[in-house]
Formats: structure tokens, sequence, C-alpha cells
């Protein structure tokens, strides 16, 4: 979803209501239903103000514009301006509670997924059996079962079942390989990476501007919340514009547009709701395998834990096999991780 495009959202709701008054124009006598269903209004308005209003409208063009892109001097019109985009306080977080995750293909970021193992000249296949004999320099120890041997010359891959010292790879007994040339990938071909949200709460103004007689702002004003209303669930709600409140100001006459000696009036329409607002962290690979070195034998490498015990803490059951156990702190230095 990325960064809700609220302003263009709003625009859309207006240009609908406009569109959808004048193919059906039954619907703007439900807008001003109340001329008629009021006895009092009745009696001064009724049915003979709605058909005014509906001439009025169905007789004019009305162009939705960006604020800032009022290029054309064509009224009757409605503006739409974006207000204030605030993070909302009681949803305010690091956005780091996420646990959508999104599975991006290489093609789609440009980052190509590496070979485990560079395509190599196989040593031998025993077709059989399934075993493929890497060359003595192929490092298979970061190679799993699910990972697949992908067959440069047909383009086909095979998923490795299990690998045997000292270097070959088991797939399935039978499978029919080329042996020019192969390489291991990953079982997991594409990037993960999480998506994170946080909440704002944003306002816009739309603008309502007539000229001449002001009874027609009445009008333009009434239609266009009217949309706003009906559309609220539909087109806001539904698209991550959530609990929306509407309000208007009063009418004034406006001075920024020149009509000559028609005075143009005014009024604003304040919509604002919560939008939720997401984006990428970046990418990660698929953690498919992990190699740990024995640090006795390679100081530099491997799992390293400080501890500052005067013992080993009890649950290590130094009898097991294939234990890892801790070491206390000796004048200040760490020691390395010491194996059973």
């Amino acid at each position: 979803m990325g960064i809700l495009q609220s302003d263009v959202l709003i625009r859309t709701a207006v240009e609908h209501t406009i569109n959808e008054m004048r193919k059906n124009p039954w619907l703007i006598d439900d807008v001003f239903s109340d001329l008629v269903n009021d006895p009092l209004l009745n009696e001064i308005y009724g049915q003979k103000e709605i058909n005014n209003a509906k001439e009025w409208f169905l007789n004019n063009k009305i162009e939705v514009l960006l604020k800032n892109r009022i290029d054309s001097q064509h009224i009757p019109c409605v503006t739409i301006a974006l207000g204030e985009s605030t993070e909302a306080d009681n949803e305010a977080t690091l956005a780091d509670g996420s646990t959508h995750v999104d599975e991006l293909t290489p093609s789609r970021i440009g980052k190509p997924i590496a070979y485990i193992i560079k395509p190599f000249a196989p040593v031998g296949y025993d077709k059989e059996n399934g075993v493929l004999q890497l060359p003595e320099t192929a490092d298979i120890s970061l190679v799993s079962a699910g990972m697949l041997v992908f067959d440069v010359e047909s383009g086909n891959a095979y998923p490795i079942i299990d690998k045997q010292a000292p270097n070959s790879v088991v797939i399935a007994p039978g499978t029919e390989l080329t042996l020019s040339e192969c390489g291991i990938l990953p079982q997991f071909m594409v990037w993960r990476a999480r998506r994170e949200r946080a909440g704002f709460r944003e306002s816009y103004t739309i603008g309502c501007h007539v000229s001449g007689d002001p009874s027609t702002l009445l009008w333009l004003h009434s239609i266009v919340k009217y949309g706003l209303l009906r559309y609220r669930e539909t087109l806001f709600e539904a698209r991550n514009f959530q609990i929306s409140s509407i309000r208007s100001t009063d009418m004034m006459r406006n001075g920024q547009f020149d009509m000559g000696a028609d005075n143009v009036y005014s009024r604003w329409i304040t919509i604002s709701g919560l939008v939720e607002n997401d984006w990428l962290k970046s990418p990660k690979r698929v953690i498919e395998t992990i190699r740990v070195k024995d640090p006795t034998m390679e100081p530099d490498t491997g799992i390293k834990i400080c501890s500052n015990l005067d013992s080993v803490i009890e649950i290590v059951d130094p009898e097991k096999d294939d234990v890892w156990v801790t070491v206390k702190m000796k004048n200040g230095k760490k020691n390395t991780l010491s194996r059973k």
C-alpha cells in the first residue's frame, strides 16, 4: 500500500459524486428532499427549488481541481487542498511490532539470488542412486536438503534430498542430468522484507466556489457533502481513510478569483480521518542453513558467549554429546566458547 494518496482519493470521490448525479438526477431530489418533506420548507421552497437546483447542476460544468492548480477561471468549481498530517499519538510506535512480511522476487528489486556453489563440471553422477559428485574445491558445508541442483544447460532444477561426505549431494534417483555444468541454488529464490506501519490523522479542505447568485453555492455545497457522506464507507473506509469526520465553514466572498463584475462565493468543507501508512524494511535473504565453527580451532570465528558466573549454568548437561557450554571471565578478558 505504501503512503496513502488521500488527496487523490478525495478528489476521485468528488468527481464520482458529480458524474453519478449527472447520470442519475433522481439523486439530486434526494439531496434536497427536506425541501418537500418538511411542511414549512415545502410551503416556501418545495419541488420548484429542487428543480432549479437540478437545472443549474445539470447545465453547468463543474471542474474538480487541486488548490495549487487553479489555472482555470471556470466557475463553478471544487478545489481540494491538503491540510495537516500528524502521526496519531495514541498509535505512535517504532512500527517494529508488525509481523507482516512481503516476499520480493529478485527481478522486482534488482537483487539477484547468488549461487550457494557457482556452476561447476560434475566429477561424476550415479543416476540410479541420484548421487552427484562435486569437485574437491567445492565447499558443501552450507548445502542443505531442499536446496536445488541447477542444470545450466537444460535450465531445470532438482531438489537436494541429502548430502554425503566428502563432496556429494543426493537428488531423486533416476533424474536425467546433462552433466555439462551444474550449480547449487538456494531453496528460497526470494527476498523477504518486513512491512511496518504507522497511523496518521490527516485533514483535507474541499472548496466549493460559485459566481453570481450565492444560492447556487448552497446547492453545490449540499451536493458535495452528500457525496462525501454517501461514499464514506465504500470509497474512504474501504481504502484505509478511516473514522472520517466532516465540518463546513460559512459562506464568504472570495477575492482570489477574478470574475470581473461577478462576485465569487466560497464555502469550505474540512474532512479529517485516520490513515495508515506502511513501508518495507531492507530486504533480507531467507536463512536456510547455519555453519558453526569450533572457536577452539579457529578463535576468531564461531559463537562466543561471555559469562561472569563462577560456574557453568546448571541446565547444561556436559555428559551429553554436542553440547556447547559457557566459560567465565578471567582477568577481564572474554574466553571463547568451548565444546564438550
